[in-house]
């Protein structure tokens, strides 16, 4: 079935000096955003984003690249919610502890409240920060040195962010507090040192936004969006469950615990001043959780350890074996608790038989989302050893799987058998003339990842009370939100290990890539798969022998329909399904971007979102010669609005003036 808003196609010569052409028109010069944002049925109204996003534009910020990918987080403070109530309850609640924590004597609280009475509350935030560090870190006196947090002033330090290579989401955080024991002094390190993030702000606290009495304005919507950006860029770093931040509201002396996982964020204040004894009970709490973890906090996934330096080395010799010229990093790489499906991996056709062992990350993220309240993807190489076959390499994809969504295995599973009653049939035929080598593929199914383990980490504590499963977010449920969209951590192996799409060396290779997982995606339909998600992070480029260079995976979005390419006799409930708007919005195919109508999604739509990865890689990762230069993939992909989105789309396949060419090589 052909759309009406079917791309115009790219003329290209696959030779490995080829240009590419396509049609462009895009004469804006607005300013706009260029983020892989991960889009579900329940995201915020864009309405509030866009108009916050063309004030912003409008009050001149220093220069684009410092909120560059953040303007997602103006759609954040509407998943923020203040619960009221007592602090007390709040941290009973979010950070329950078994430890006792000494009452202490008079002359120690009185010592914090005159700590907390000596910050200023002026109209300056940086006269500020010194007393705020002070008041922090003497709020831990008596606590043992290895659960002790060191709270540094980093407001003039870059802290680069792991998941954007480019630079573009560095930020220079107010305050800083390093793990338990810990100080510190590599900013360079990244995020990943760090557990805890303080926000200053001379203004009152605006976070209850179900009070009558509070009106949040655009600088308060900003305040709120830098905090939970920084505690993006902390859960992303740790891979934790959850995390907590700090945000303190000098005008006012209110200090809010904010606690925020995959699905939303509740927080609760008080007067730092009157109770400063609230902020040692806190922290005290935090580096004394139920489930500890030596130099962890609350929140810490227990099934993540860091490696030791022994650990690394002999693990870097395996590596050198296996993927040389990658590396482990002390920083980086971690252990993660995995299940590998044993029958699956020897193809020895003994029955299902799983191993759950703990797996080695090594090497630069795959892909890692920018999303905060969102499925969180994150894939990466991992290294396991397996009984009886030695090490072996991995895709590990971890993710936040809303619960009202069939896990990925299932489709991995359907797949497979179908796939063995499609080779028998005639309408395998027509496979055949794309791809006459499809008999001969090495891959389960061509064109597409094999799966090799799928581990649900919310099952492990089923027998805990809901609030304590931390492979399973809250938020949702306390906000009296959709239950069902509460999420549940999952981690799944594929194979063969592939590396990104945008690592191209000429266009040949790209593009190649790009046609092999068309491939993939044409026989999941035929098998009663539609994937919904095609984006530049679920195609693999692999160089394995004997299989197809371009993998398609992630089927966390994909839905049950009627085999084939059309979606004839669907029924009801699938039909609903189908309307439901998802995957990442740089890709989303035209006709589901327009607000006219609730258009289902079908294999036609995904096709389109091939033509716009290869596009959007085109403008991001290789030489060519747009008039827009640098700007040219911001200016087309980036706009927070689905109606732009919409608009410059069209404008690019319809306005034919001057041809995009492309240069082999990628910058």
């Amino acid at each position: 079935m052909v759309s009406s808003h079917t791309p115009a196609s790219v003329e290209t010569e696959l030779q490995d000096d080829s240009d590419i052409e396509s049609t462009d028109s895009c004469d804006s010069e607005s300013s706009h955003l260029d983020s892989d944002v991960e889009m579900s049925n329940h995201s915020s109204s864009t309405s509030v984003s866009t108009q916050i996003g063309r004030k912003a534009q409008a009050e001149n910020c220093e220069a684009f690249d410092e909120w560059l990918g953040r303007h997602t987080a103006f759609d954040w403070p509407c998943e923020v919610g203040g619960l009221g109530g007592n602090i007390e309850d709040f941290l009973e609640k979010f950070v329950p502890s078994d430890a006792c924590l000494s009452a202490g004597d008079s002359s120690t609280e009185k010592k914090l409240v005159d700590l907390a009475k000596a910050i200023p509350n002026g109209r300056l935030e940086l006269q500020t920060y010194d007393s705020i560090v002070t008041l922090l870190n003497k709020s831990q006196e008596g606590f043992d040195s290895s659960k002790t947090i060191t709270f540094q002033d980093t407001h003039n330090q870059t802290i680069p962010d792991i998941s954007s290579p480019s630079g573009d989401q560095n930020t220079k955080p107010d305050i800083l507090g390093a793990y338990p024991g810990q100080f510190a002094t590599l900013p360079k390190q990244g995020w990943s040192q760090y557990c805890i993030t303080v926000e200053a702000n001379v203004g009152r606290d605006t976070t209850d936004v179900d009070s009558k009495e509070v009106h949040r304005s655009l600088r308060d919507e900003r305040r709120i969006a830098r905090l939970l950006e920084d505690g993006r860029k902390l859960i992303s770093a740790s891979l934790s469950c959850y995390v907590f931040a700090i945000g303190m509201y000098l005008a006012t002396n209110e200090m809010r615990i904010y606690r925020f996982d995959r699905s939303g964020c509740v927080s609760c204040g008080f007067n730092y001043v009157q109770k400063p004894q609230i902020i040692r009970k806190f922290l005290w709490k935090l580096v004394n959780p139920k489930h500890m973890i030596p130099g962890t906090v609350a929140g810490w996934d227990e099934t993540i350890r860091i490696p030791t330096q022994a650990e690394v080395s002999h693990m870097q010799n395996e590596i050198d074996r296996l993927c040389p010229g990658l590396q482990a990093d002390r920083y980086q790489s971690r252990w993660l608790k995995v299940q590998v499906n044993l029958s699956k991996l020897k193809n020895n056709g003994e029955g299902e038989s799983y191993y759950d062992t703990n797996g080695f990350t090594f090497g630069p993220p795959l892909y890692q989302s920018s999303g905060m309240f969102s499925r969180a993807t994150f894939v990466i190489r991992i290294l396991v050893k397996v009984p009886g076959c030695g090490y072996h390499t991995f895709v590990l994809k971890d993710v936040w799987r809303e619960r009202h969504r069939k896990p990925e295995y299932v489709f991995y599973e359907t797949l497979q058998q179908r796939y063995t009653d499609l080779k028998a049939s005639s309408e395998f035929d027509w496979i055949r003339k794309i791809y006459s080598n499809i008999d001969n593929d090495a891959g389960s199914i061509p064109g597409l990842a094999d799966q090799y383990g799928y581990l649900d980490l919310s099952t492990m504590n089923a027998l805990l009370p809901p609030d304590d499963r931390g492979h399973t977010t809250v938020t949702r449920r306390l906000m009296k939100k959709k239950i069902s969209y509460e999420r549940s951590r999952c981690r799944s192996l594929a194979g063969p290990v592939g590396g990104r799409l945008e690592d191209f060396a000429t266009t040949k290779e790209l593009v190649t890539a790009i046609r092999d997982a068309v491939v993939g995606h044409f026989i999941a339909c035929f098998c009663g798969v539609l994937h919904r998600d095609i984006s530049v992070g679920n195609i693999l480029k692999v160089a394995a022998p004997g299989r197809l260079t371009g993998l398609l995976h992630d089927f966390d979005h994909a839905t049950f329909v009627p085999c084939g390419l059309t979606l004839d006799n669907t029924d009801e409930k699938t039909l609903r399904e189908l309307k439901e708007k998802t995957g990442t919005f740089v890709f989303m195919a035209m006709e589901l971007l327009s607000e006219y109508e609730k258009t289902r999604h079908e294999p036609h739509h995904d096709l389109e979102s091939f033509y716009w990865v290869l596009i959007w890689i085109l403008l991001r990762h290789s030489e060519h010669e747009h008039a827009h230069g640098d700007k040219a993939c911001r200016n087309m992909f980036g706009d927070p609005d689905e109606t732009m989105s919409y608009n410059m789309k069209f404008t690019w396949i319809v306005h034919r003036v001057e041809p995009l060419k492309s240069k082999a090589m990628h910058l």
